[in-house]
């Protein structure tokens, strides 16, 4: 399960939330499964006004061809939804086959157009159905729930929910299995259209017009409100369109051992020349190492964040915020405490106030003696799925839950298992907050808070599950999020890399996401073909691209080749020779 979006955080550890609210609104895309025979008549009385996607099935298409057309026509997406509206996990392979391939062959002949989005009968979708779908030709799919992501064979858009997954955006489970009035179902749209403005994520929803139609006063009701609140309608793919004329503006270099990058002045001229908007200096690891300031030596942090100041470069400062293994040894009772309750030596609790204020210690310095731009937090997260069962953390999910008594292990693995682990992902988000205040503060000016998850955070449930980095929360408390992408010196990492991008700008809604390709994790060297490759995946739906690699120098070359085939302008073959020749 991916992590709802829903409990607040309470007094617990004095996790105040700072919302970093988004211009503008969630675009919504309203959905309808067309695949019975009365729902020609169901769609007139609906007489949807806004921009749709319709997902149709082959039967429907078969028997009224000229309401698909008219559809099609009026510029909304046409989707398949099977042919015959059958229960896939029971087809054979070849009878999958035979549903969407057939019911995309006709869908396209009456629509006039390419079919290539797909929404599985029943919400029952498998790994086998996406590789068919995939070998069939589709792009994309929105049979997943916000709730439940596994996203990494097609583009996907799920259907939405409420923020603590009690209710997902569908006139069946409202109109139908709710009992919920006209005002109740307005009303439950409303309340998630809002709770996406806060992120400014899109808001999907599933409707069925045999459904719907009975409160067609209600969706229109929505419909107008929406568009008083300054809202706008949109089809799966023009959401896709707009998601693809992202570009990456921002070229970043993050430099990972600064007393080791050289002369701070040759290293900044060297960015410039090289292209760099953005420059990530490290300014503490995860093993507590500082720097900055060292101890009277000469302060190189310090003087390269002046020297790429100076050549018009953004400096971020790097910093690790929980793994901490120096703090952690030097004070044991900071420690995260795993469910069995055994102490880390290596990462730092958020529900203690001291390790706070040594975290807030770091970032006021910081923030008031160099002229830096940003703040990358890295390791904002648990040290992994075992913890962090602080008791102080548990008590709070108590009072939050009105549990009233403490949960044990077992509780909390079982029936609270969904809405604990969402409380441990509102105390990362929450302390992602907390820091951006402190550096606010002590700056007295704007910085820029980022924070790194992995690239795969947002298509597959167990990433947030195990760091508690759910996207949709983070985003919310910070300024810009920066995607980790490993890579190897193999190509098969990278080919969900446009499903990663997609689904991390859905989740982050109007917060800008920057790739940060990352060769420092691998075995094998990365080939110039996997990084160029790479950083091509990225030239469209990316709002930044930057490189960390091994060594402590820059690599020119490398550099050259990322930032060339994000531009999508040259290949790395080109990039190479124009090196050779230059010198």
């Amino acid at each position: 399960m991916k992590f709802s979006r829903g409990l607040a955080a309470g007094a617990v550890l004095l996790l105040s939330l700072c919302r970093v609210t988004p211009a503008g609104s969630s675009p919504v895309m309203l959905s309808l499964d067309v695949e019975d025979s009365g729902d020609d008549r169901a769609l007139r009385k609906l007489d949807l006004r806004v921009p749709a996607t319709y997902f149709i099935t082959g039967e429907f298409a078969a028997e009224h061809p000229e309401a698909v057309a008219e559809l099609a026509r009026q510029g909304n997406t046409i989707g398949s939804h099977s042919f015959s509206h059958p229960h896939f996990n029971s087809l054979t392979p070849e009878a999958a086959r035979q549903e969407v391939t057939a019911s995309r062959k006709l869908l396209e002949s009456i629509a006039g157009k390419p079919v290539t989005w797909f929404r599985a009968p029943f919400l029952e979708y498998d790994d086998r159905l996406m590789r068919t779908l995939r070998d069939a030709g589709y792009q994309g799919d929105s049979s997943d729930k916000d709730s439940w992501a596994r996203q990494d064979t097609l583009y996907e858009l799920p259907i939405s929910n409420y923020e603590d997954s009690s209710l997902i955006a569908s006139d069946y489970d409202m109109l139908e299995e709710g009992r919920f009035s006209g005002r109740q179902f307005t009303d439950a749209l409303l309340k998630m259209y809002r709770e996406k403005q806060k992120s400014g994520e899109p808001l999907v929803v599933l409707l069925h017009p045999s459904v719907c139609s009975k409160e067609a006063g209600a969706l229109k009701e929505f419909v107008e409100m929406v568009g008083r609140e300054g809202g706008r309608f949109c089809t799966v793919e023009e959401y896709i369109a707009e998601f693809r004329q992202h570009r990456p503006a921002r070229r970043a270099v993050w430099i990972d051992a600064p007393t080791n990058a050289g002369s701070p002045e040759k290293l900044a001229g060297e960015l410039k020349s090289l292209g760099a908007t953005d420059v990530f200096l490290k300014a503490t690891d995860r093993d507590g190492t500082r720097y900055f300031g060292r101890n009277g030596r000469a302060d190189h942090f310090g003087k390269t964040v002046a020297a790429c100041k100076a050549k018009g470069l953004k400096v971020h400062a790097w910093i690790s915020v929980l793994a901490d293994r120096a703090a952690a040894e030097k004070h044991p009772e900071w420690g995260m405490i795993d469910k069995y309750g055994r102490r880390s030596d290596n990462w730092i609790s958020p529900a203690s106030p001291e390790a706070f204020a040594h975290v807030s210690a770091t970032i006021r310095t910081l923030a008031s003696t160099y002229r830096i731009d940003g703040i990358c937090m890295d390791n904002l997260a648990y040290q992994d799925a075992e913890f962090d069962y602080t008791p102080a953390i548990v008590e709070a999910y108590a009072r939050q839950r009105h549990l009233g008594h403490v949960p044990k292990l077992g509780e909390l693995m079982n029936d609270e298992y969904t809405t604990w682990c969402q409380w441990r992902s509102t105390v990362i988000a929450d302390l992602a907050g907390r820091v951006r205040n402190v550096a606010m503060r002590a700056a007295k000016r704007r910085v820029e808070c980022s924070a790194i998850l992995p690239g795969n955070s947002a298509i597959n449930y167990r990433t947030p599950e195990t760091t508690g980095q759910n996207v949709g929360l983070l985003s919310r408390q910070i300024d810009m999020v920066v995607a980790d992408l490993p890579l190897t010196g193999e190509e098969g990492g990278i080919g969900a890399i446009p499903l990663q991008a997609l689904a991390l700008h859905n989740q982050a809604g109007v917060k800008p996401v920057i790739f940060r390709l990352n060769e420092t994790s691998g075995t094998q060297p990365v080939s110039d073909k996997v990084r160029s490759e790479a950083a091509r995946k990225l030239a469209t739906g990316s709002d930044g691209i930057s490189l960390l690699h091994a060594g402590s120098s820059v690599s020119a070359e490398k550099v050259r080749q990322v930032f060339a085939g994000a531009s999508g302008s040259h290949s790395a073959e080109l990039v190479r020779r124009s090196a050779e020749k230059r010198q």
